[in-house]
């Protein structure tokens, strides 16, 4: 409903526009000059359009980003139907913990190769638990958003 407002004002914009236009300039059309009001008119159509157009897929990706935040806190749990976009999530978070765990045995190999193992620092647990969890939700987002 809201697009279909945006395009009708957004088309109304671009009609005052002209109007105005042809009003401000000598033509043969017998009109007033309206361009000033005219101007401030099809500026507030058009950015009106363009807010009403944004709207909805803004107000969408918001709630499927709020939604995929409190359904990746319980990793394990069911969740109905919306499930199907927290499963690419947890796969994901899955993922980056292995290659988080993998990342840190080749670093620990390369360090005892170079016969220096001190060289060698384990990466922090909350730093990769935060950023598996982001790139999580994220993927649960995207899913759900783009499944509209």
């Amino acid at each position: 409903m809201l697009e279909n407002l945006s395009f009708v004002l957004l088309g109304l914009s671009v009609v005052v526009a002209a109007l105005s236009y042809i009003g401000a300039h000598n033509s043969p059309v017998p009109m007033p000059n309206i361009s000033k009001a005219g101007c401030t008119v099809a500026m507030g159509m058009f950015l009106g359009g363009a807010a009403l157009g944004m709207y909805p897929p803004v107000a969408h990706f918001n709630e499927c980003a709020d939604r995929c935040d409190v359904a990746l806190d319980d990793m394990e749990g069911e969740h109905g139907e919306f499930d199907e976009f927290v499963s690419p999530g947890r796969v994901d978070y899955k993922a980056c913990h292995k290659g988080a765990r993998e990342a840190d045995s080749k670093a620990k190999l390369a360090a005892a190769e170079a016969g220096d193992p001190s060289s060698f620092t384990p990466a922090d647990p909350e730093v990769i638990e935060d950023r598996c969890m982001t790139a999580a939700v994220e993927r649960c987002t995207v899913t759900c958003f783009e499944s509209r």
